[in-house]
């Protein structure tokens, strides 16, 4: 299985005990960090959300997407909590080519609980904290740098 690691999977390093470690473009989802947390959420941009422009247009994020096994998924699940759960998504590669992978989704009760709807914006603070506190990951994943997706580079 394909997971797509966004925030503490990147920085903590966890990406680095798989394989087929590849950086990839989510479409269409926002990466949140609320004051003071220590790691991020992401939530679909709709319309619907709060804050959120109604151009979503190109508008995503960059992570790392990796394989897993099955055993390591369970651990992965362990790390992850009752905070997340696991959804369906369709990243993009640097070279233009699409995937379905896993991604670490909020629950419905930690969306609401945290207000996570409240905090869309079109900014990235984690990525500007993995741009200044993670130099040799953006020397191994300059991707990880950009807000801009795929192709328009």
């Amino acid at each position: 299985m394909k997971i797509f690691g966004y925030g503490t999977f990147i920085t903590s390093g966890i990406y680095r005990k798989f394989t087929k470690v590849r950086s990839a473009y989510l479409l269409g989802y926002a990466r949140i960090l609320r004051p003071g947390d220590l790691f991020p959420f992401i939530l679909q941009k709709t319309p619907e959300n709060p804050n959120n422009s109604t151009e979503t247009g190109n508008s995503g994020f960059w992570g790392l997407v990796f394989d897993v096994s099955p055993e390591r998924l369970e651990e992965l699940d362990f790390y992850e909590g009752s905070l997340y759960t696991r959804i369906q998504v369709k990243c993009m590669y640097l070279d233009g080519e699409t995937d379905e992978v896993m991604v670490y989704y909020p629950t419905e009760e930690i969306i609401e609980l945290y207000n996570l709807r409240n905090y869309i914006t079109n900014d990235d603070p984690w990525r500007d904290k993995i741009v200044h506190n993670h130099p040799a990951i953006i020397e191994q994943f300059p991707e990880l740098a950009r807000s801009e997706p795929p192709g328009t580079f």
